[in-house]
């Protein structure tokens, strides 16, 4: 059904269907449904949805958050080492009757683990009975409706994210370089500006200059953005870094070859 239920149907005189039995019936009511919150939905009771976290995910419909929310920044799969989780305690699965018994230790982190090695993983579900180092896990491809559950349940659900800008290249001035990969897999950095008149000029001098320059020894200027008092400026990511701890450097640990 359109809300997540599995319904039997019978079939009965007249032409007509009527519902014998909701499969899917269970101990935590509309909330242990598959969609009644959409993909990567948070149930509260009462059928309240909600996203789990306005930094990584927004709904699909600000007016109808039932229908599910989706991801700021999509996953990248070669691009593990930029991935983290989200961490929601006392959350559980609709299918938590499914979670494969270890028969060794496992404990979360390894769980997580187990999660980011694999592309198709969305999430890392794990419940426990009485010491964390050991429990049952999920690591579902696709990842439906969550729901809060009491405490003594011991469930924790660990979402995969991408890092977006989280990571600083370097700083200094009126300026912050941040590392991104685009979905296509390539990375760039980001130039932020900020300030006022100076910036303004900065900005549109690197434009006009690095921008109408084309050459094999020098970064490429890829784009470039400016809103209101915001400016933007795209390279293309230099995996050596920047040129001056390669000339600068005291220790002289990295050394230009021909």
């Amino acid at each position: 059904m359109p809300n997540g239920h599995l319904e039997l149907f019978d079939w009965q005189a007249y032409d007509d269907w009527s519902t014998v039995q909701d499969i899917l019936t269970n101990d935590h009511g509309e909330c242990g449904y598959p969609l009644v919150c959409g993909r990567y939905g948070l149930c509260l009771g009462n059928q309240q949805c909600t996203c789990p976290t306005g930094d990584y995910f927004k709904p699909v419909n600000d007016s109808q958050h039932e229908l599910g929310c989706s991801k700021i920044t999509p996953l990248i799969c070669d691009s593990k080492q930029d991935q983290d989780f989200i961490e929601l305690e006392n959350v559980m699965y609709f299918t938590h009757r499914t979670y494969i018994p270890d028969m060794e230790t496992l404990n979360m982190e390894t769980c997580k683990q187990a999660c980011l090695n694999n592309c198709s993983c969305k999430a890392a579900l794990f419940r426990y009975h009485s010491y964390i180092s050991k429990g049952y896990y999920y690591l579902p491809s696709e990842l439906f409706s969550m729901f809060y559950v009491d405490p003594s349940y011991n469930a924790i659900a660990f979402i995969k994210v991408q890092n977006n800008f989280s990571k600083t290249l370097g700083e200094g001035g009126f300026r912050t370089v941040l590392k991104r990969i685009l979905e296509d897999g390539s990375k760039i950095a980001v130039k932020c500006l900020e300030g006022l008149t100076h910036v303004k000029k900065s900005f549109l001098a690197e434009v006009e200059s690095i921008g109408s320059i084309h050459h094999v020894n020098l970064v490429r200027l890829r784009g470039f953005c400016a809103w209101k008092s915001q400016r933007f400026l795209v390279y293309e990511f230099m995996s050596n870094g920047s040129l001056d701890r390669w000339i600068y450097h005291g220790v002289r640990e990295h050394v230009l070859e021909w």
